[in-house]
């Protein structure tokens, strides 16, 4: 949980974003239909890939899921994972 109020940043980024897939989980029906709903969005790879330029310019950077904080942990030690396999 985060207090909004308590943040001291100059800047604060809070970005919402999709759902992320479950592994053996359909999706959503027409999921496949949202432009961009399938993988990174050019808006989550911008986050992601300028996300030390947001912290040299002291912004806090937040992202907001309706997924499970549990869900989500599993998910990026699942990813970071995937990145390593050769």
């Amino acid at each position: 949980m985060i207090d909004l109020s308590a943040l001291s940043a100059p800047t604060t980024v809070i970005y919402c974003y999709p759902m992320t897939g479950v592994p053996g989980k359909p999706l959503p029906q027409g999921w496949d239909m949202i432009p961009g709903a399938r993988g990174c969005t050019p808006q989550t790879c911008g986050f992601r890939d300028h996300h030390q330029e947001l912290l040299q310019l002291q912004a806090d950077v937040f992202g907001l899921s309706t997924q499970t904080t549990e869900y989500q942990l599993e998910m990026v030690s699942r990813d970071r994972a995937e990145d390593y396999v050769v």
